[in-house]
C-alpha cells in the first residue's frame, strides 16, 4: 500500500515530481510546521516557477490567503513526512 503513496502525491504536484515534492515536505518537517515564502522557494530549488506551482496546486496552504508569506503543508500530504529522511542533528 505504502508504494502507492508517492503516485497520490504525483498526481497532486504532478508538475514538481517526488523529488520535489519531498523536498518541499523536507522543509516542514512536522505536520504542524511553517515556513517562510523565503524557505519555499529554497525547498523548490530556488525556483520562482515550481514555488507558484505548489502553491497554485495547494501542496502548501498559505496561513493568511490576503498575505500568503507563510505557509503549512496541505494536511492530505502529511503522510509524505514519512517518507522524507530526517536531517542529521548538527
Amino acid at each position: 500500500m505504502t508504494e502507492l503513496l508517492p503516485g497520490f502525491a504525483l498526481l497532486r504536484g504532478a508538475t514538481l515530481g517526488l523529488d520535489r515534492l519531498l523536498s518541499i515536505t523536507r522543509a516542514f518537517g512536522t505536520r504542524d510546521a511553517t515556513i517562510s515564502r523565503a524557505q519555499l522557494l529554497v525547498a523548490c530549488g530556488g525556483s520562482e516557477a515550481l514555488r507558484s506551482q505548489a502553491i497554485r496546486s495547494q501542496i502548501v496552504l498559505p496561513r493568511d490567503f490576503w498575505e500568503p508569506n507563510e505557509f503549512t503543508l496541505d494536511p492530505e500530504l502529511h503522510f509524505l513526512l514519512a517518507l522524507t529522511p530526517k536531517p542529521a542533528d548538527a
